[in-house]
């Protein structure tokens, strides 16, 4: 989790249109392994209360715009593989929740049953809508569980360019692209598996996003969508 954050935070530190990143629920072990690696000076805003306590009843929230402070009101999006809906475009006035799950096998559902118990949106990265111009082989899974950092990037990269396809080509692994062989029976099979660690849950005209003036938010959900949170 700890290196999933810090090549968000890398990756977002190098693009042309930097988004605003808020690690939530950074405390316990997670904080303390972070500070020791350096995470005290990572461009990005700490934050020991949970994504709900944050954003939840979409109260006004302190932002760096330029050199000043100014206030917005955000509307949380959580990131599901499971959404019925695609993100389309990026929106100054939400925050695109991306939620860190840890376990060995997918959850299906999780992170959009969580979004809808909290009466939060709920979108998918648009990979299904795209999965032509990504060269995604037929059987291969075109709603994959990607990890933090994968999920981070392909909005870090479109709120640059405004361009789905070059984002998602750079965030998805061209191995997740293609269908897996199984050497015994030589078959193929479509790839369901995703990383362990996986994703559940600006400034100015950027051209992925809608909103003058107005910094793309990503919160990087630490322990926000955890079993025991979700249940």
């Amino acid at each position: 989790m700890a290196k999933q954050i810090e090549n968000s935070v890398a990756h977002n530190k190098r693009a042309a249109r930097p988004a605003t990143i808020h690690v939530t629920s950074f405390t316990g072990a997670l904080r303390d392994y972070c500070l020791e690696k350096g995470a005290g000076v990572w461009p990005m805003q700490r934050h020991e209360h949970s994504t709900l306590e944050l954003f939840g009843d979409r109260q006004a929230v302190f932002m760096v715009s330029s050199i000043k402070y100014h206030t917005v009101m955000l509307q949380v999006i959580v990131l599901s593989p499971d959404a019925t809906e695609a993100l389309e475009q990026l929106s100054g006035s939400e925050v695109y929740c991306i939620g860190g799950i840890v376990d060995r096998s997918v959850r299906r559902y999780m992170s959009f049953d969580y979004a809808a118990s909290q009466g939060w949106g709920c979108r998918r990265l648009p990979i299904l809508e795209f999965s032509e111009q990504l060269g995604m082989a037929q059987g291969v899974n075109t709603r994959p569980a990607l990890n933090i950092c994968n999920a981070a990037m392909a909005l870090i990269d479109y709120n640059a360019s405004g361009d789905w396809t070059a984002a998602l080509s750079a965030a998805i692994p061209l191995r997740r692209r293609r269908p897996q062989v199984d050497s015994k029976p030589k078959q193929i099979r479509a790839t369901n598996q995703a990383h362990r660690g996986h994703t559940t849950v600006a400034e100015g005209t950027a051209p992925g996003s809608d909103q003058e003036g107005s910094p793309v938010v990503l919160a990087l959900a630490a322990a926000g969508l955890t079993i025991s949170d979700a249940a």
